[in-house]
Parts: structure tokens; C-alpha cells; sequence
């Protein structure tokens, strides 16, 4: 993204834009294509999707991933802005800030019509309320054990993060799993390539895979495995319908196969690897974590509204193993759970482990107090993991031929190659967002906040692509019976209606309403530089001036030093792309894992010393130590922050003392190191 930008010789700011609306045209351009590809080859008795339908599909599949919302909007956000649920309706689905009922029903003044119901102006509603529906999944702690033996209300866990394709494109956001999101739908199309091609892949395909598989790690390590493991299971979907099982040779296949993929993902991005260092340090159980089937159904509603019929039509028309499906559906449960108690009992004798991952247990008591208020958790909240795993059930007694006992004749598939893999394509979501429900990633959250937020942005890709073929497959194949399009035909206008809320109102409030532009007319000039609405003018024209004096990014600048999320901070990194001495900690921690103390050093302890002193000979050695060009004097510098404090403004005097001005705009200025600034430092120390 930023090589793009410099090669154009476009600005931070404008680069930055362009860069999100090419991710968001890539992935659906690439979404369009697989999905029409996978209609293209819904061939029945030698007959071919038209065009025209396969276009269609593939543009609502883009759709489901690119602009489809969750049902945040319709279910909790409209109520709320309406008043017209009490508490129990909110209690119900215990989703994160919408705890409680409104303290006030608006006004028939305040109000406008939303699907029938009087709902507060979304002029009105409270600043960010969009980002909420990125937090639906609301882990809770198990209740805790007073002195007295009584239960404690349970506390709120952890900020769950459970973000979808259109929150990231309206937040605006290039982090990695967003860089990545063109490439995973591609690592999806591969798949599909591998189970069309009718044969194993060749030495120069399986190159690309797993090129292709490293390329994902490099962008966002979690989808490398990810990804991997899809690729090799659509190699296992294309031998099953080639040989209409899967026999012990196939399986040491598959095996060689994955491990071929993995050694060339690693070795072909081998440089990256050996640098790389992450947050990321083991496996915890997830033992008090278990996800309620009313917050994972406003994640997916949408697709669940398409899957479950078309599960249900799959079975009834297809030739189905059961025996097989309930045997996986079983092995899949049996699996995952004795891995969490398995790692729970050796971790227990860890105390690293135990101090850490199994703290809360000794918190209430120890296991003989904690086993029973589990087994009720598993109990209330374990409809998700029963429904996922009847899915992985459904999906293999399809998938899997059953054999005729009679004449043994097993030749007969009942499905097509695209049906095959929309079903796999349901698998894998399942499969992905029911292992959070057993296990997460240790990280510096100590917490499934990370496991949930990357597995279910998978899960969501997967089944958008899955829930396009089965919409096709349910309404305009020529297999699709009348009670099938009479059942369908609704739930897919409920899906893009209600589904559809949160870009339409989204959008709408982040481009007039946050903006300020459907109050001032004056604002409603649309452009591609954003710096301007993060941060100050003087601060902005300033950042700019240096951009252009400065050639090149062989450079260090100085400027303040505070919380992640704050525009205040971070602005000539962000805004000119030119390093500083340190950005946003928390993210820099997440990144540099157990690396980070070494690497960050005393640096945010430097700054400070280096604004606040107020003799240039001493902190000299601070320049010299970090090589910094300019140091920053802007806004935050000056006045300070709500959370930080403004820096002493009789340090600024040494720097006017010593140094050049450059690029000032009212309060906002460089100061430039020179060398002969240096020079009289080091002589002043001598004497």
C-alpha cells in the first residue's frame, strides 16, 4: 500500500483512501469471479448455469461479503433507537453496550419511519453507534464465589471483537486482515481450482499454492494455516469424488500435500520468518468461554436464514451417510473437547500456565467450585457447538457416498462439483468458528478476543460464498423445486433488507452525519485526503510542509507519545509515512510481541526528557540516540490532551535557542537538528 502510494507520488492522506477502496473493489471483483465460476460449473446432465445467471449470483456473493451487514442493526440497534423493548428483550441478547433498555423514548419531533417502526433520527443517534455492531459476542466470566458462599452477579469479560468485511470498510481500516482480504477470497478460488481441475495438482500449481499460502502469512499470519488447511481439503473433496471414498493412500496424500504447502510457504517467504515476532504464545483452553446462540445469530443471521434450508433440501433430496455424519459430528465434539481438558489438566501442573490461563479457578475456589458452574455454562450457551457440529454432521453424510449393500454399487454422488464445494465452503465456516468455543491463542489479552475477531472474518467470507450458491441452488437452479423457491424466495429479501440496514444508515452517517456535511453545506466537497479531519489545520498544513521538504523517508522525527486509538498521536508517521521514535504502544506490543521491552527500550521516557528538559547539552545524547531530524512542535505538544498533559513550555527554549524553524502554521512548527547544533552541544559537554 505505501509503495503503491510513493510510486505514485501521492500523499499519505490520499493514498491511504484510494488503498481502502482498492481492497474493497479487489474483494469483490475476486468474490464475483469465484462465485461465478462456481455456478459456471453447477453442470447437470451436461448442462451449464447460463451466464447471465452466474453473473447475478456472483455479484449478490459479492454483496454478502463486501456490503451485507449483521444483524446488529435490525435486532438491537432499531429497537433501541425506537424504545420499544424493555429489559428483558436486552437481557435476552446480553449483546456488548446494549445492555439496557433506553432511559427515554424519543419524541414524535426526533423520530423518522425504519421498516415500519418510529426510530430516533439517525441524525440523533450517539457518535460511533455503527461500531457496535462489531461487538455482538459477549464473553462473561463464571461467577464468582463470596466469602460467604453466595454467587456474585458475573462481570463482564473481555471486549470481544467480531468484526465483518463492511464494519472494516466503513471504519476505514488497513490492517492486515483487511490487506489481506482480496487474497483469502483468492486462496478460496485456488480451492476451487483444485477440485475442478479433476485431477492432483501439478508441481507448478502446487508452487503457486503454497506461494500463495506464504503470501497469506506475510499479510495476515493467521489465514496462512488457515488457508492450508482449505486448500488440502479440497484436494480430500476432489479424491472422494474421484474415488468415491477415501482410502489410506489418499490420506498419506493429503498429508504429503498439506506438508509440501507448508515448507514452501515458509521457505519461499523465508526472510520474513526469520525476522517475524508476535504476541502470540501457545494455546489456552476455553474453559469459561462458551458463545450464546442468540449472539452468534446476529453475527450470522443472514447466512443461517439461507444455510439451514438449504441443509435441510440437501439432505431430503441427496443420498445421505448418515452413519458417517454422526460419526464425524461426534469424533469433531470428542476431539475438541479432550483437547481443552487435556491441556486444562497438564496445564494445571504449569504454573506459568496455571498463574495465567487457569487463575480464575482459584479465584472461585478450585475445581471441585468451578467443574459445576462449567458443565451449566456448556449447558445453557451449548446450542452454537450442537448446531455447528450437526452443520459438520449434515455436510459429510452428504459429501460422503454411501455404499449400497445390496449390489455395493457406490458410484453415484447425487451432488456436483460446485455443490461439493458450496458444502465444504459451509464446513470450514462451521469448523472455524466452532474451535474458538474449545480453544483460543494465548496472547498479550490473555483472552479469545483475537481468536474470535480473525476466525469468524474467515468464517464470514466462507459462508457469504457458500450462502450465494445455496440462494442459486435453492431459487434458479433447474434442480430447485417449487417448495424450495417458496421457502427461499422470502428469506433472502429478509436477509438484504435487514442485512443491508447497516451499510445504507453506515454509510450515511459516517459521510454526512459524522462529517458534519448535513449541517454545513459549506462542507459537502468530497475528497480523497482525509488528513485534514484527523487532525488540526495548523497541525495538518505544517505535516504537508514537511512532506514536501523533505525527500525521501531517511529520516526520524520526535512528537508526542500517547494511547492507541487517538489521532493526536502518531500524525507524522500516519499522515507523511516518515518514522518516528515510537507509535501507538499497544499496537507495537501486539506486533513485537515479548520482543517489544528490548526494542522499545526507554523510548517513550527519551521523549518526554527531550521536550521537557530545558538545557539543549542534555538531551543531546537523546537526538544522537535516535538520529532525529526534526522534532515536532503541534498541538498536542503545545496544549496538551484530555489524557496527556501539555509538555513543559520552557523546554521549547532550547530548541529556539539551537535550532531551525521550518514549516510552521500558527502554533505548529519543526524544529531542525543541524549539525552544527550538534557541534556546539558537544562542545559545551567537553567544557
Amino acid at each position: 500500500a505505501a509503495s503503491l502510494s510513493t510510486l505514485s507520488g501521492i500523499d499519505s492522506p490520499v493514498g491511504f483512501n484510494m488503498m481502502i477502496a482498492l481492497l474493497f473493489a479487489l474483494t469483490g471483483l475476486n468474490t464475483l469471479g469465484v462465485v461465478y465460476n462456481l455456478i459456471r460449473s453447477s453442470a447437470v446432465r451436461g448442462l451449464t448455469a447460463p451466464r447471465g445467471a452466474a453473473v447475478s449470483v456472483g455479484l449478490l456473493g459479492a454483496v454478502f461479503v463486501i456490503l451485507l451487514g449483521n444483524f446488529q442493526v435490525p435486532f438491537i440497534e432499531l429497537p433501541y433507537q425506537s424504545g420499544v423493548q424493555n429489559e428483558a428483550y436486552y437481557d435476552f441478547w446480553d449483546a456488548q453496550d446494549r445492555f439496557d433498555a433506553p432511559t427515554r423514548i424519543p419524541d414524535e419531533s426526533e423520530t423518522t419511519t425504519i421498516l415500519g417502526l418510529p426510530v430516533l433520527d439517525p441524525a440523533r443517534w450517539s457518535f460511533w453507534w455503527w461500531f457496535r455492531a462489531s461487538r455482538v459476542i459477549n464473553d462473561r466470566e463464571l461467577p464468582e464465589l463470596t466469602a460467604d458462599g453466595v454467587v456474585d452477579g458475573q462481570p463482564v469479560g473481555a471486549n470481544v471483537i467480531d468484526e465483518f468485511p463492511q464494519f472494516s470498510f466503513l471504519l476505514a481500516d488497513v490492517h492486515p486482515h483487511v490487506l489481506a482480504l482480496p487474497f483469502t477470497v483468492m486462496a478460496i478460488g485456488l480451492a476451487l481450482n483444485i477440485l475442478l481441475t479433476w485431477r492432483p495438482p501439478n508441481r507448478t500449481e502446487t508452487f503457486f499454492y503454497g506461494l500463495a499460502a506464504g503470501g497469506l502469512m506475510f499479510l495476515n499470519v493467521w489465514d496462512g494455516p488457515i488457508y492450508i488447511v482449505v486448500l488440502v481439503g479440497a484436494e480430500g473433496l476432489r479424491r472422494v469424488m474421484m474415488h468415491r471414498k477415501l482410502i489410506v493412500d489418499d490420506v498419506w496424500r493429503l498429508a504429503l500435500f498439506g506438508g509440501v504447502l507448508a515448507v514452501l510457504a515458509f521457505a519461499l517467504y523465508l526472510p520474513f520468518f526469520i525476522s517475524f515476532r508476535s504476541q502470540a504464545s501457545g494455546i489456552i483452553p476455553s474453559i469459561q468461554y462458551a458463545t450464546p446462540f442468540t449472539q452468534y445469530f446476529l453475527m450470522f443471521g443472514p447466512f443461517i436464514l439461507l444455510l439451514v434450508p438449504y441443509l435441510i433440501f440437501e439432505s431430503v433430496r441427496g443420498r445421505m451417510n448418515w452413519r458417517a455424519g454422526i460419526t464425524a459430528a461426534i469424533s469433531i465434539f470428542l476431539l475438541l473437547a479432550g483437547v481443552m481438558i487435556l491441556m486444562t489438566a497438564v496445564g494445571s501442573l504449569v504454573p506459568a500456565f496455571r498463574d495465567t490461563a487457569l487463575r480464575f479457578v482459584e479465584a472461585r475456589g478450585g475445581f471441585d467450585n468451578v467443574i459445576p458452574l462449567i458443565l451449566a455454562r456448556r449447558v445453557t450457551d451449548g446450542l452454537t457447538t450442537l448446531l455447528l457440529l450437526i452443520a459438520l454432521g449434515v455436510v459429510v453424510a452428504r459429501l460422503l457416498p454411501r455404499t449400497d449393500k445390496t449390489n455395493h454399487d457406490d458410484s453415484d454422488l447425487s451432488y456436483t462439483p460446485a455443490t461439493g464445494f458450496a458444502l465444504f465452503m459451509v464446513a470450514c465456516a462451521a469448523g472455524i468458528t466452532l474451535v474458538p468455543e474449545f480453544v483460543y491463542l494465548r496472547d498479550n489479552f490473555g483472552v479469545r478476543i483475537n481468536t474470535i475477531f480473525k476466525f469468524y472474518y474467515q468464517g464470514w467470507v466462507m459462508f457469504s460464498i457458500a450462502s450465494a450458491y445455496a440462494a442459486y441452488a435453492m431459487l434458479a437452479d433447474r434442480e430447485a423445486t417449487p417448495v424450495m423457491r417458496i421457502v427461499a424466495t422470502p428469506l433472502l429479501v429478509v436477509v438484504l433488507v435487514l442485512g443491508l440496514l447497516y451499510p445504507f444508515l453506515g454509510i450515511h452517517n459516517r459521510v454526512y452525519i459524522e462529517s458534519g456535511r448535513a449541517s454545513n453545506p459549506q462542507l459537502q466537497a468530497f475528497t480523497l485526503d482525509g488528513g485534514p479531519s484527523l487532525v488540526s489545520q495548523d497541525d495538518y498544513n505544517a505535516l504537508m510542509c514537511l512532506d514536501q521538504l523533505v525527500e525521501g523517508d531517511d529520516v526520524v522525527i520526535a512528537e508526542a507519545i500517547g494511547p492507541a486509538y487517538r489521532n493526536q498521536f502518531g500524525r507524522v508517521g500516519v499522515l507523511t509515512g516518515m518514522p518516528i521514535i515510537l507509535g501507538w504502544e499497544g499496537h507495537q506490543r501486539q506486533w513485537r510481541g515479548a520482543t517489544y521491552p528490548m526494542v522499545a527500550g526507554t523510548r517513550r521516557e527519551d521523549v518526554e526528557r527531550l521536550y521537557n528538559d530545558t538545557f539543549w547539552d542534555s538531551v543531546t545524547p537523546i537526538v544522537e540516540r535516535y538520529d532525529i531530524d526534526y522534532i515536532f512542535y503541534g498541538t498536542t505538544e503545545r496544549f496538551g490532551t484530555g489524557e496527556v498533559d501539555p509538555f513543559n513550555p520552557a523546554g521549547e527554549d532550547k530548541f529556539i535557542e539551537n535550532l531551525e524553524v521550518v514549516c510552521q502554521h500558527g502554533d505548529s512548527l519543526f524544529y531542525r537538528v543541524t549539525p552544527r547544533a550538534l557541534e556546539i552541544a558537544g562542545a559545551d559537554i567537553r567544557e
